[in-house]
């Protein structure tokens, strides 16, 4: 079953701020998923891809990982949400 709008903002909101801690806990290290993983759960791969559009995340392939970092803006709006 699709999520709802409000699960869909809940979802994007979570992913964003998991790998905004994930960030600062490594030192900076990025966040890493496998493709199968991503592609696996439709939802999330949606949502990631949506949070790169604007610009708060990046997303590099490297070999089968995907390795996920927030950009400076995905910094500010997590800090804003405190």
């Amino acid at each position: 079953m699709p999520l709802s709008i409000n699960q869909r903002k809940d979802l994007r909101k979570n992913l964003l701020e998991e790998v905004y801690e994930n960030y600062f806990k490594k030192n900076g290290a990025p966040f890493t998923q496998t493709k199968e993983e991503l592609r696996a759960d439709k939802e999330k791969d949606l949502a990631y891809q949506y949070l790169q559009e604007k610009g708060l995340i990046t997303c590099t392939q490297m070999g089968n990982y995907i390795q996920i970092k927030p950009t400076v803006h995905g910094i500010d709006y997590v800090e804003s949400l405190e």
